[in-house]
C-alpha cells in the first residue's frame, strides 16, 4: 500500500529534499542576520584620577583610583589592573556593570618612595573584550624629593691655635629633585651658634656654607655640629654633621694670613708696593724674614720681635705690573724652629692687563638684603668706568623671573663710578630670589666685572587669630574671666605685633607678643547679657588683613538661669538670645525689663547693615523675632556668620548667629 505526503503548508508535511531546502536557507539567513543582532563587548579605562599632578612628593600616601566604563550593549563583570612604575600592581574586579555605566574604583594604597618621574596604567581585562585599543590608559608624573644633607665639617676640626681667628665651614648637598633654599646651623661647643642661608642649591649639587668668623678663646675639646633645615625634607636622618676641634698653644709658629697687594686687575706698567698680613700664632716672641714673589720678582724683608698672637701688615720693595696676564703671588715666612707648617704660605693671584674699554657693575645698592612681601622699594646699582676712556652703555637689572629694567648710562668719565636708579620692585612673593645688575659695553675688554650679584630674602609678615579660647558660651553673672586666644604667624619671619581684645563694649586690652597663646587682663562680667567678643590684630605690613580677627560671643546669665531660657517673669535687664547654626531661619528672643525704643538690626561679619528686625517702643517681657535670612531686599543671604545687636533702655548687646547650608 502506498502512503500520501501530506501537504498541508508544514514542514512535517513537505518532501524530504523539500525539507533539506529549508533548513539550509534558515540557516544561511542566521550566518548573515546573526551578526549584524549579536551584542559587542567593550570595557574602557576613562581616566585616572589619581595619582593627580605633575609632582608628588616622595612619601606621601595615595589611593590610587580609576574610572572605568562598559562601552558595549551587555551587562559585563571583567577584572581592572592598575600598576605604578617601578613595583606597584593592584587589581580590582567589576561585577554586572550596566550598558553604558562608569564606576570609579579605588586600589589598594601606595607610597611615592621611588624618585624621579614615574607612570601610572590602568587597564580593563574583558575576556570577550572585541575592542582591544581603547583597554588601557596612562598618565605620567613626578616623585619629588625634598632632601638636603650635612655631610661634613670642613673648619673648625682637628687642632687649632688659641686666640686665632677662623671661619668656620660646612659641606652641605641638595640630595633631592629641584633647587633648594634652607638654613644651615653651626655649633661649636655651647658658646658659638651661627646660622647661615643657603639660596638656589641646584639638585645633586654641594656648596661650602661660610659662617661668622670664630675667635677660640678656652682651651680644649669641643663638639662641632653642623645642621641644616628644609621645609618638607624627606630623609631628616642626613641633616646633621658631626666633628670636633681641639684649641691649644704652640710656642713657635708664624704665618701668613693673606696676600694684601697686588690682586686682582692691575695695569701694566703700573707700580705697586707688594703687602701682605703675617701673624705670630705661637706662645713666644719670635723674628724672622718674610718673603714676596711675583713673576721673577722677589724679595725679603724682616719681621722683628713680633709679639704672641700679634699680626703686622710687612710692606716689600716697589714691583712694576709686568708681564700682561694672570701671575701667582706668594708670601712665605721662614722662621727657624717653626712647629707648624701649614700657614706657612698663602697665594693669590693678579691679572696683568692693557685697560682701554672696561665698564663694570660694583654693587647692588637697593633693594636690602631683606625686604617685605608686598612692599615697593627703590633699585640702585653702583656702576664703574675701570678703562682709561669716557663711555656710554646700558645697565640691565633683573630680580628673580619677574622684574628686569634697563637704563642707559652717557658718557661716564674714566675712573668715575655712578649711582644708576632704575624703576621700583613691588615685592610680589615669599622666600628668597637672587638680584642681578649687568653692564653690557661692546668690546669690554674685562667681563669678569661686568656683574653684580645679591641674594634677597622676600620676607613675608603676616599673623592672624586662629580661635578665642575664653570668654565663651554661658557664664554665670559676677564671673572673673581671664581673656585668651590662639595665634599664629603664617609669614616666613619671626615678629612680635600688638593683639587686642573687645567683649562687648565695655572690655579692651592690648599686649603685644609673639607667642601662639597670648592671655589679657582679667575682667569681671558683672552685666547679664550676650555680648560679642573679638580679638584681632595689628601689626604694620601685614600683607594678608582677612586672618587678623577671630569674632565669638558669650552669655551672661543670672544666678539660677540656664542657657535654653530666661523663666517666666519680667527680665532683671535687657537680654538677647538666638539659637546656634541655622538653615533656613532663626528664632531671636530679647527680654524688656520695662518699656524702651527696642532697635534690633543685623549685621554681616564685615560690620555692614544687612536687615532691621524690630525698631520702636517695646514692652516689658520676652519677644522673639523670627529672621528667615534675608535682607531688608527680601534676597536671601549666602551662609556665614552674622551679628545680632540690639540697643535698648541704652544698653547694647551683640549675638553671632551662623547660617549653615
Amino acid at each position: 500500500m502506498a502512503c500520501r505526503y501530506r501537504d498541508d503548508g508544514s514542514v512535517r508535511g513537505q518532501r524530504p529534499a523539500a525539507l533539506r531546502k529549508s533548513v539550509t536557507t534558515l540557516f544561511v539567513v542566521a550566518c548573515i542576520v546573526g551578526p549584524a543582532m549579536a551584542w559587542t563587548w567593550d570595557a574602557a579605562p576613562v581616566r585616572i584620577v589619581a595619582p593627580a599632578g605633575n609632582n608628588i612628593d616622595s612619601g606621601t600616601v595615595v589611593t590610587p583610583s580609576a574610572v572605568v566604563r562598559n562601552r558595549g550593549d551587555s551587562t559585563a563583570s571583567f577584572p581592572v589592573l592598575f600598576s605604578i612604575s617601578p613595583d606597584y600592581v593592584d587589581t580590582v574586579n567589576v561585577e554586572s556593570l550596566s550598558s553604558g555605566d562608569s564606576i570609579t574604583l579605588t586600589f589598594s594604597s601606595w607610597t611615592a618612595l621611588h624618585r624621579g618621574a614615574a607612570t601610572a596604567k590602568c587597564s580593563t581585562a574583558l575576556v570577550a573584550d572585541e575592542s582591544t585599543a581603547n583597554d588601557r590608559i596612562s598618565r605620567n608624573f613626578n616623585v619629588r624629593v625634598r632632601d638636603v644633607s650635612a655631610d661634613s665639617i670642613m673648619v673648625p676640626k682637628g687642632s687649632i691655635n688659641l686666640g686665632v681667628t677662623v671661619t668656620p665651614q660646612a659641606s652641605v648637598t641638595n640630595r633631592g629633585t629641584a633647587s633648594a633654599n634652607f638654613q644651615a646651623k653651626l655649633r661649636i661647643g655651647t658658646f658659638y651658634s651661627e646660622s647661615s642661608y643657603v639660596f638656589g642649591l641646584a639638585s645633586g649639587a654641594s656648596r661650602a656654607v661660610t659662617f661668622t668668623n670664630w675667635t677660640p678663646d678656652t682651651l680644649g675639646t669641643f663638639a662641632v655640629a653642623c645642621t641644616v633645615a628644609l621645609n618638607g625634607d624627606s630623609v631628616p636622618t642626613n641633616n646633621l654633621a658631626l666633628d670636633s676641634c681641639t684649641v691649644i698653644t704652640i710656642a713657635k709658629d708664624a704665618g701668613v694670613l693673606r696676600v694684601v697687594a697686588p690682586r686682582g686687575l692691575v695695569d701694566s706698567g703700573a707700580v705697586f708696593a707688594p703687602q701682605a698680613m703675617v701673624r705670630n700664632f705661637g706662645t713666644d716672641t719670635v723674628s724672622f724674614p718674610a718673603i714676596f714673589k711675583v713673576g721673577t720678582y722677589a724679595d725679603t724683608q724682616q719681621v722683628t720681635n713680633l709679639a704672641s698672637l700679634d699680626s703686622v701688615l710687612v710692606t716689600f720693595a716697589d714691583w712694576t705690573a709686568e708681564p700682561v696676564g694672570w701671575l701667582t703671588t706668594r708670601c712665605s715666612t721662614a722662621l727657624a724652629d717653626d712647629s707648624n707648617a701649614v700657614n706657612n704660605s698663602r697665594s693669590d693671584s693678579v691679572h696683568v692687563i692693557i685697560r682701554n674699554t672696561d665698564v663694570g657693575a660694583v654693587r647692588i645698592l637697593a633693594p636690602a638684603d631683606t625686604i617685605d612681601s608686598g612692599a615697593v622699594v627703590p633699585v640702585q646699582a653702583l656702576v664703574r668706568n675701570f678703562g682709561f676712556v669716557a663711555q656710554s652703555f646700558p645697565v640691565r637689572f633683573n630680580i628673580g623671573t619677574l622684574y628686569t629694567d634697563s637704563q642707559q648710562v652717557a658718557n661716564l668719565p674714566a675712573g668715575e663710578s655712578l649711582v644708576v636708579t632704575f624703576a621700583n620692585y613691588t615685592v610680589p612673593l615669599r622666600t628668597a630670589v637672587t638680584a642681578r645688575c649687568s653692564t653690557r659695553l661692546t668690546g669690554d675688554q674685562v667681563t669678569a666685572n661686568d656683574r653684580a650679584l645679591k641674594n634677597i630674602f622676600r620676607r613675608v609678615r603676616d599673623v592672624g587669630v586662629l580661635s578665642i579660647s575664653a570668654p565663651t558660651g554661658v557664664v554665670p553673672e559676677d564671673t572673673v574671666v581671664i581673656p585668651a586666644a590662639r595665634l599664629r604667624n603664617f609669614g616666613n619671619t619671626t615678629d612680635s605685633f600688638p593683639v587686642i581684645f573687645r567683649i562687648g563694649t565695655f572690655y579692651v586690652d592690648t599686649v603685644r607678643t609673639n607667642d601662639s597663646v597670648v592671655a589679657f587682663k582679667p575682667c569681671t562680667l558683672n552685666v547679664s547679657g550676650i555680648f560679642s567678643v573679638v580679638c584681632s590684630t595689628a601689626m604694620n605690613l601685614d600683607v594678608i588683613p582677612t586672618n587678623d580677627a577671630a569674632y565669638d560671643s558669650v552669655q551672661v546669665t543670672l544666678l539660677g538661669i540656664g542657657a535654653t531660657g530666661q523663666g517666666p517673669g519680667l527680665p532683671r535687664t535687657v537680654t538677647l538670645r538666638s539659637n546656634g547654626p541655622f538653615a533656613g531661619r532663626v528664632a531671636i528672643e530679647y527680654g524688656l525689663p520695662r518699656s524702651a525704643n527696642v532697635r534690633l538690626e543685623v549685621y554681616d561679619a564685615c560690620g555692614r547693615p544687612v536687615q532691621v528686625l524690630a525698631a520702636g517702643a517695646g514692652e516689658p517681657g520676652y519677644h522673639t523675632v523670627v529672621w528667615h535670612c534675608a535682607d531688608a531686599r527680601g534676597r536671601e543671604l549666602p551662609e556665614g556668620a552674622y551679628f545680632v545687636r540690639l540697643k535698648a533702655d541704652g544698653i547694647t548687646l551683640t549675638s553671632k548667629v551662623v547660617k549653615a547650608e
